[in-house]
């Protein structure tokens, strides 16, 4: 590897990986599964930029941590194509075909890994989504390339190559129609039924049907939850196929009405045109179109939503077991994933201190309530507390500790109808390196209710705004929110406040309860998509302000029966007459009664029926922990004789001690 020839232009980037992890049998090909270079044992994802690094880290990294290679991973919106030429090379020779399209793009070109293909890198953006076919792929973001430096020929430097981007993907789109099968034909606009509503008729019932409210917002451009405009501009046209019943024609005038239109809609692409290019893959996709014959025939009818798939999250079983995902990313081990997370509690119980104590864990490393953490930047939206009561807060956290460089506080934030998104996107440019984000309290953000949509509606809209931003960042973003007072007591989450739709949004719930307010330990109660469910007793320690963990609810719940136990008079009072008297004793309740006064200093029980109903409940304890039995053999005909203690090594039979 001649990481040499690399052009400087990537080298300058924070946009690198590391692969093939040591281990792999020799002989084999090293996995491509990417690495973290500042954490070589975490993985890295290719649309997550926080566990991406500069170069040189990377390239340190494989010489001293002994992986195959280094890589280069596209981000969206970064100006970049990365085009993989396969088995190009035969014999040392490369491919007439390959070889003209390597002096088209005249860009940055490398040997692959294998020595028979092509990495070819240049500046500019594809048409749509990413493009793959048996001899040639196309990506601009969501994939990493690897670099070897083995420049083919002399190292060119990094150039702009659009007309051969938009080319090579014309042709290898057009492909896919005339000789993979893998798309039907299109068809032609006479053999659909036209749609007999005129364009404000047919946008009035597209933005007032179920799912309007997503078409309203991105034909009016607004792109929320999209990597880049080029996305919602093909959620658009999927969704005007739809309502058009796939009219080329009515989806392009249309579109030129929306938010959306630029001038790039009609820039000329590989002999056709963005616009159109958009348009074919829109209609290539339907499943079914608008009827306005059959949509209002029934109920269910007029509570249909179309189905508008996004190309990029359609695959087939085959590719979903060959993909390489990587393993699920934890922020906190075994507790808090990537992804949006929960943590309710009913008010005044210390949430506030939990969750500072976790933006304070995250950046410096340390672990949290007893689980590992991954160190990361954090930004703490703490919106009901002042700068003065934080400071307070901190300083007793920290305990004289300097405070951690990667923590960013902010007291105020508009709410999702109004720029909270616009907020976060400007707060991830300017610090790459965040991990977490926390919003204290969920309710201070919410937006508006659109007044056509239900309260479940409302509360999975705006949960789902902000998961799409939670997982397009690779972030977790966890959200403080309130418990109602009455609910199911058989489970905690099920008392969030709101509709269910909050919590079936959300990736990670956390519920903190108490049996009563005053009490100093709480229940943590866990479930999620990516965590086993379970309970944790917590102690709010008041000298250090933390929340620590005492262990799970059922091995705290034991071990406060066995203090219990313990410290019984009823149980001292026998393990006293059992030593007294040989292992043995024989008596009466009310013998036992009156033992009770004289050993524990306490009536053992209201009266000797009373005491016999306790004895009962303590007799598989006794056995277990201190192996005594208890037993009352039959008295002739007159009922239950006395009652016999003793200890397993000694026979029921045995004469007590005198």
């Amino acid at each position: 590897m001649s990481f040499i020839n690399v052009p400087a232009a990537l080298r300058e980037l924070p946009q690198w990986v590391i692969y093939g992890r040591p281990g792999t049998e020799p002989g084999s090909r090293p996995g491509k599964t990417p690495y973290r270079p500042q954490f070589p044992e975490l993985k890295a994802a290719a649309n997550q930029s926080r566990t991406w690094s500069g170069f040189d880290l990377a390239v340190d990294a494989h010489n001293k941590a002994g992986f195959a290679g280094i890589g280069f991973v596209f981000a969206a919106g970064g100006g970049l194509v990365g085009v993989d030429l396969d088995n190009c090379i035969q014999d040392g020779q490369l491919d007439p075909g390959a070889a003209a399209w390597v002096e088209r793009f005249n860009s940055y070109t490398e040997v692959s890994p294998s020595g028979t293909g092509l990495h070819i890198l240049c500046r500019g953006e594809l048409p749509s989504k990413g493009v793959k076919r048996p001899l040639a792929e196309m990506y601009d973001r969501g994939r990493y390339f690897t670099i070897t430096g083995n420049s083919y020929g002399p190292p060119r430097p990094l150039q702009p190559a659009q007309e051969a981007i938009d080319a090579l993907y014309a042709e290898l789109t057009a492909r896919r129609d005339t000789n993979t099968g893998e798309a039907g034909e299109t068809p032609t606009e006479g053999e659909r039924t036209p749609v007999g509503l005129s364009d404000a008729e047919l946008l009035e019932k597209a933005m007032t049907a179920s799912g309007g409210d997503a078409f309203r917002a991105v034909w009016e451009g607004d792109i929320t939850g999209y990597p880049s405009q080029s996305e919602a501009d093909q959620a658009l046209c999927n969704r005007l196929a739809y309502w058009t019943n796939g009219d080329r024609e009515r989806i392009d005038r249309l579109f030129r009405q929306s938010g959306l239109m630029r001038e790039k809609w009609d820039r000329a692409t590989g002999g056709s045109t963005y616009g159109n290019l958009t348009i074919d893959s829109a209609i290539r996709s339907m499943r079914q179109g608008y009827d306005p014959a059959s949509y209002y025939q029934t109920s269910a009818r007029r509570d249909f939503a179309p189905v508008l798939d996004d190309a990029e999250s359609t695959f087939t079983a085959q590719e979903l077991l060959e993909a390489e995902l990587g393993e699920t990313q934890y922020l906190v081990v075994e507790l808090l994933p990537q992804g949006l997370g929960l943590l309710t509690s009913p008010p005044k119980y210390g949430k506030s201190w939990l969750v500072l104590d976790l933006c304070l864990a995250v950046t410096q490393g340390a672990s949290f309530l007893g689980h590992e953490t991954h160190a990361c930047g954090c930004l703490y939206l703490a919106l009901e507390d002042s700068p003065r009561r934080l400071k307070s807060r901190m300083k007793k956290l920290l305990a004289g500790r300097p405070a951690p460089a990667g923590l960013v506080f902010k007291t105020t934030a508009p709410d999702l109808s109004n720029g909270l998104l616009d907020i976060l996107e400007r707060h991830m440019e300017e610090y790459p390196d965040t991990g977490l984000i926390a919003i204290d309290t969920l309710q201070m953000v919410r937006g508006q209710a659109d007044k056509t949509e239900s309260a479940y509606q409302y509360d999975y809209r705006e949960m789902r705004t902000l998961k799409a931003f939670a997982d397009r960042h690779g972030v977790l973003l966890l959200l403080v929110h309130h418990l109602r007072k009455a609910g199911d007591d058989t489970d905690p989450h099920n008392r969030i406040s709101g509709t269910n739709g909050i919590l079936g949004a959300a990736d990670t719930s956390l519920v903190l309860t108490k049996a009563r307010k005053a009490d100093a330990t709480a229940t943590l109660s866990v479930t999620g998509r990516d965590v086993e469910s379970n309970d944790t007793v917590v102690e709010f320690d008041k000298d250090s302000c933390r929340w620590k963990p005492l262990g799970a609810l059922e091995w705290v719940r034991e071990q406060e029966a066995l203090q219990e136990y313990q410290e019984s008079p009823i149980v001292k009072t026998i393990k006293a007459l059992l030593e007294q008297n040989g292992g043995k004793w024989r008596g009466s309740m009310s013998n036992l009664m009156e033992a009770g006064r004289d050993i524990a200093g306490v009536n053992l029980a209201e009266s000797p029926r009373s005491l016999t109903g306790k004895v009962k409940d303590l007799e598989s304890r006794l056995f277990e922990h201190d192996g005594i039995a208890h037993t009352r053999p039959k008295n002739g005909n007159s009922g239950g004789g006395p009652h016999i203690f003793y200890s397993c090594t000694v026979d029921a039979h045995t004469p007590e001690k005198q």
